[in-house]
């Protein structure tokens, strides 16, 4: 028969309590708590005072660091290509870097908060240390002309209506003012600072302007038959240097917040115009602003979207990877290779008009020889889809008297980020044609395209909130190159989609927002989830235990004060040198921590002391090599530490001290050993049995104790 203590139950049964109370508040009300809050942030709000939440003033000040980095295409044979019609040769340039930051201006909100209106300005400034080594701004690169290379294309284009003996004015008129398919200029000219060029100087000169005024008035018509870009210099991105895109309307996640930052309206329109794309799908606005913002409760099956006004149009992301950021569990989300297919029937909207009417390819598609007699005349089949193109009844990639682009390109058909008319012939491509067939790749010299490098888009998306913490962008600006006999220059050109320059980014979220998401949504669940077991785990421990046994001995294995004394007696004349057995050590122990209990329970402190004391020493000799023994035997010097009034975090540092320091110690002792050290005294200082307690959670075994 047992002796219970009625304080200890009293005692015991509050404790348990609270950790039912405590484990049951986790497992229902977390649940439901938990996404209310994380909603309530992440959606755009103005605050009462008409500031802006958090997550919106977020949004207006991207915490974020993106390094934008441009490499060229070196050209190395521009004689031959101009004499000679030879194949282009390249080499890939160093990196020329800039740091771009944003800032959403002129905020305000729908008067249900159900949108946000923003103006997106853009600043960039350049950087030495992440430009490459021994790269220089003012380094000068050869590249096609874009005014000259695009002249030539203008005059060819039907919408124009170019006599023949117009191109021969414009023709010579470029050969006169110095226009080259070539040109050699600096770096920063090239992107940001512009050059002068003569074409353009002509069409902005005040004798040209008052010509066009004493002919046309004010009606905007020119003397000169092909459009000038407004632009007084020539540079891919003059005048972007603290600009704004047009304006954007987005949805606040108010009423869905799987919504959040989709975009409802750019330049206060709701659909690009029809003279940029020629299909529905083409010409919709899909997705959030450069796909900044996603759903959350993210899946691998998800499928998300895009508008991205620097390219004119909206993509899709796809899954592609796990991966961390900064320890962060990630979603990898990718534009994948169809989106970049103008061929495929949901994408012909894409298609570059090709009014040259040039098969740039003539290897591509590699369709087997055709048997025309095959082709069933009753049977309709529309060649203009990729999948007929090496049908007998198709004629590859020729279709109403032009020619399809292969894969992997598309044409820019506006002012990036503005809804003006595009001022250059350009294309846009993954770099190094990444996603075009060989042909495209083999066309020029110098074309190595790496996955790993090149992938156009790649989105890190922390899977729970959906937020984006890291963002890696690249697209590639090439030229369509055409020979073209009226243009002495072009005569011999190849036709060619030509390479220019491509623009990798890799932005990254600030750390110190990375560590909030970590905690949010990385350490905070965890914790939880640990905490709900742990919690009702100790409550099964606490409400089904016995109080200590030290109050609870059954009287038939009381050791009579005689045979303890006699056998502290036999300890205290033992030599600390004398050779023991395993065997015998543990015996001794036994005894040694027995009689010290006793004492201490008979208030016989100073014998206690002694007794645990040498039991201490004792385990230390016999369990001191062994990581697991070792945590074994910290309890038992904690024990003894605690039993005779000293300080009681001595376990908890002890315990932790030894697991750190041991680079054996398994994982799972390491992290719990101070969990288990602090609710061990919790559970001695209760008065309660430390043999249930330690059976059922470390699994020490009562006999060694």
């Amino acid at each position: 028969m047992y002796y219970w203590s009625v304080k200890c139950q009293i005692v015991t049964l509050i404790v348990a309590i609270a950790f039912i109370v405590a484990s049951i508040t986790t497992w229902i009300a977390f649940p439901h708590l938990y996404p209310a809050i994380v909603k309530k942030e992440l959606t755009f709000a103005p605050t009462s005072d008409e500031g802006l939440s958090y997550s919106a003033f977020m949004l207006a000040n991207p915490p974020m660091r993106n390094v934008m980095k441009f490499i060229f295409f070196n050209i190395t044979n521009a004689e031959e290509l101009k004499y000679e019609g030879a194949k282009p040769r390249v080499y890939e340039t160093g990196a020329y870097a800039v740091i771009e930051s944003e800032q959403k201006r002129y905020t305000e909100f729908s008067s249900d908060n159900s949108e946000m209106f923003y103006e997106n300005y853009k600043t960039y400034i350049i950087s030495d240390d992440e430009t490459c080594d021994g790269c220089n701004w003012d380094d000068v690169v050869t590249i096609p002309n874009p005014v000259e290379v695009g002249a030539a294309a203008d005059v060819m284009d039907p919408q124009f209506n170019i006599s023949h003996p117009e191109k021969v004015i414009i023709a010579t008129l470029m050969i006169l003012v110095g226009e080259y398919p070539f040109i050699t200029k600096r770096v920063r000219d090239i992107i940001f600072d512009g050059y002068n060029d003569p074409m353009l100087s002509i069409a902005h000169s005040k004798l040209v302007n008052a010509i066009n005024y004493m002919i046309y008035g004010n009606s905007g018509k020119s003397i000169i038959p092909i459009p000038a870009p407004a632009m007084h210099k020539l540079g891919f991105l003059i005048g972007y240097n603290n600009s704004n895109d047009e304006s954007f309307w987005i949805k606040t996640g108010k009423d869905n917040i799987d919504d959040i930052g989709k975009v409802t309206k750019w330049g206060n329109v709701t659909e690009l115009p029809g003279y940029w794309w020629t299909s529905d799908y083409a010409r919709s606005i899909r997705g959030s602003d450069s796909g900044s913002f996603s759903k959350w409760h993210l899946k691998k099956t998800d499928h998300l979207e895009m508008f991205y006004s620097f390219m004119c149009r909206s993509f899709n992301k796809e899954f592609l990877e796990e991966t961390t950021v900064e320890g962060i569990p990630a979603y990898r989300f990718s534009t994948p290779y169809e989106d970049y297919d103008s061929t495929l029937e949901i994408n012909r909207g894409f298609r570059y008009r090709n009014f040259e009417h040039i098969d740039y390819y003539p290897g591509w598609p590699n369709c087997p020889e055709k048997n025309a007699s095959r082709c069933d005349k009753k049977r309709f089949v529309d060649c203009s889809v990729a999948l007929n193109f090496c049908d007998d009844c198709c004629e590859g990639s020729l279709y109403n008297s032009t020619y399809f682009i292969p894969p992997g390109i598309f044409p820019l058909v506006c002012y990036p980020g503005k809804l003006q008319p595009t001022p250059f012939s350009v294309m846009y491509s993954p770099p190094h044609f990444l996603y075009s067939p060989q042909q495209v790749i083999d066309s020029v010299y110098g074309m190595n395209p790496d996955p790993d490098l090149h992938r156009p888009f790649l989105y890190d998306h922390e899977p729970y909130s959906g937020q984006v913490m890291q963002v890696r962008a690249r697209l590639m600006v090439s030229t369509p190159m055409m020979r073209e006999t009226t243009f002495f220059h072009n005569t011999h050109l190849p036709n060619v989609m030509f390479p220019i320059f491509y623009q990798s980014a890799h932005a990254k979220v600030k750390d110190v927002i990375l560590h909030k998401l970590w905690l949010g949504f990385v350490f905070i669940p965890k914790f939880v989830d640990f905490m709900k077991y742990l919690l009702l785990t100790y409550f099964c421990v606490c409400y089904g235990s016995k109080c200590d046994i030290s109050v609870l001995v059954d009287p038939s294995t009381k050791i009579v004060a005689d045979e303890r004394k006699e056998v502290t007696e036999v300890v205290e004349e033992a030599e600390p040198d004398i050779e023991m057995s395993p065997e015998q050590m543990k015996e001794k122990l036994k005894e040694l921590y027995t009689a010290g209990k006793k004492d201490y329970y008979e208030d016989n402190f100073e014998k206690a002391a002694d007794s645990l004391a040498e039991a201490a020493q004792l385990a230390d000799k016999l369990f001191g090599q062994k990581a697991g023994e070792t945590f074994d035997y910290y309890l038992y010097y904690g024990r003894a530490e605690l039993e005779i009034g000293r300080e009681e975090n001595i376990l908890f540092r002890n315990a932790q001290e030894v697991m750190a320091d041991d680079p054996e110690s398994p994982l799972l002792v390491k992290t719990t050993a101070p969990l288990v050290a602090v609710m061990l005294m919790v559970s001695l200082n209760m008065k309660r049995s430390e043999h249930v307690f330690l059976n059922s959670v470390t699994g020490i075994s009562s006999t060694t104790a």
